[in-house]
């Protein structure tokens, strides 16, 4: 396995999170995942195939390209920014682990990508 860094970007896929109740028990999947996968940042896309709005989050809901089912939390104040993507539509993100399943990953504290990719740059949505 690696080291796990909550500070940067981490380069495993949703793919590599699932695979790991495939040779595991859900026991020992789960403390794996707890160790080395929860709290990590991670970037994926797909198409979007559902939208919804609870209390606090907009949940975009999508297969990325290796078919891994991900639910993607952005915080409700974003929700005027994203209210114009729609289902079928490409999302590009940042997303922070909390949770990982056979067959589905769930991330927090979402971004979409280009957002993210401006704040590493120093740049802020407000200069532009």
């Amino acid at each position: 396995m690696f080291k796990k860094n909550k500070t940067q970007l981490s380069k495993v896929t949703p793919k590599q999170m699932v695979s790991i109740f495939g040779s595991n028990t859900i026991v020992q999947a789960e403390t794996l995942l707890e160790k080395y996968y929860k709290g990590l940042f991670i970037h994926t896309y797909g198409k979007i195939k559902d939208i919804s709005i609870s209390y606090s989050y907009v949940t975009f809901s999508f297969n990325d390209k290796e078919d891994v089912y991900i639910s993607a939390n952005f915080p409700k104040p974003l929700g005027s920014e994203l209210s114009v993507l729609k289902e079928g539509e490409r999302i590009d993100l940042v997303g922070r682990v909390f949770n990982v399943g056979k067959n589905i990953v769930a991330l927090d504290d979402c971004k979409l990508f280009a957002l993210y990719k401006q704040n590493l740059k120093g740049i802020s949505k407000e200069n532009e």
